[in-house]
């Protein structure tokens, strides 16, 4: 699937099932990610079973060969989805890998899902995100999209043809 600055995604395989639980059961995802459901090890295997069978957009994100995190593109309709993606492994955060894991997974959903846009949802005060974002081309929406865990969230967006530069033209 391509590599940027030592970033590879590749699809979720049931010996990824294990390490993916002990990330979503931390507080940090719990409490700013997810909602407030905390799976069980019976309900997070019952999930990606489901994930599995439906072939799903789930994919491993791999830094110099390690899994760290995860990424995929959910609500695929009419050319566009919404783009979703965490580092689960602490101790990779504020290392830039952000940016590249936006850059392979645009590639991805245009290349691979044959989209022509994507969207992004990222709580406002995540200033990291919302860079990495913008360094891959995502414009701020211009409407606020509701709140979780009372932060304020954003939307961003990316037109691919725009990315490459692509004007669009009317048709007489």
């Amino acid at each position: 699937m391509g590599n940027v600055k030592g970033v590879e995604l590749r699809e979720v395989t049931p010996s990824d099932v294990d390490r993916i639980y002990g990330w979503v059961i931390k507080p940090w995802y719990v409490n700013e990610f997810a909602g407030n459901a905390i799976p069980t090890p019976e309900t997070h295997r019952a999930y990606f079973d489901n994930v599995f069978k439906s072939g799903a957009c789930y994919l491993a994100v791999e830094y110099d060969g390690v899994h760290i995190g995860c990424a995929g593109v959910k609500y695929i309709e009419n050319g566009h989805g919404e783009g979703w993606w965490y580092i689960g492994d602490e101790s990779m955060r504020g290392r830039g890998i952000g940016s590249a894991l936006i850059a392979q997974l645009v590639n991805y959903a245009e290349l691979e899902l044959g989209l022509s846009s994507m969207h992004a949802y990222v709580l406002e005060t995540n200033i990291a995100c919302r860079r990495a974002l913008e360094k891959n081309d995502f414009v701020l929406g211009s409407d606020k999209f509701g709140k979780l865990k009372n932060v304020q969230s954003v939307r961003y967006d990316l037109d691919f043809a725009l990315k490459h530069g692509k004007k669009c033209s009317s048709s007489a």
